[in-house]
């Protein structure tokens, strides 16, 4: 026969080692609980800067960023492609990138995610000739405020290279499925 006491203490250790990993690892909803992912692209415009070979036109350019971001709670991935170009007259940098880092805790309505990774660079002096294709450090941020799969927030890129430095900022329109 089993004691009544036993019984409590059985139901008691079953309990703590379910709740134990939700209240260690931030988990909630038990077994069944669904990851925080989102997925989204954008296109952000604003100004931009870049010092790469001849191409020194620090301060008078022109940035995009094009994105894709994806993230899985804690983690966001993203492919970009950036530029800093004259808006009137030769003379661009940009790059293709792949960016690994965070995604912190939010609330609904709003996503931050920031990365850094590698990617290639190439581009046009201003006086007309290629710059040579070069890999380059590149990173990325990115606070979007949204609703349903629409968004819009502040963007950031960057990009250093051997002989390559470019930067921008700007206004983000974006577009996917946030949280």
């Amino acid at each position: 026969m089993a004691r009544p006491g036993g019984r409590l203490i059985a139901l008691t250790l079953a309990s703590a080692t379910v709740a134990m990993p939700q209240r260690v690892f931030g988990q909630s909803g038990g077994a069944g609980a669904v990851a925080d992912n989102s997925v989204w692209a954008s296109v952000a415009i604003g100004p931009s800067t870049a010092t790469a070979g001849k191409f020194r036109n620090a301060g008078q350019l022109f940035g995009t960023d094009l994105s894709l971001w994806l993230t899985r709670d804690k983690l966001a991935l993203g492919i970009r492609t950036a530029a800093a170009s004259n808006v009137f007259d030769v003379g661009d940098v940009y790059d293709v990138a792949v960016l690994a880092g965070i995604h912190p805790r939010t609330e609904p309505g709003g996503d931050v995610v920031a990365g850094l990774g590698v990617g290639f660079s190439r581009g046009h002096d201003t006086g007309g000739g290629n710059l040579e294709t070069t890999p380059v450090i590149a990173a990325g941020a990115q606070v979007t405020f949204n609703y349903r799969f629409v968004g819009i927030g502040l963007d950031a890129f960057g990009g250093v290279g051997h002989d390559w430095r470019y930067y921008g900022a700007g206004l983000a329109l974006a577009f996917g499925r946030f949280r």
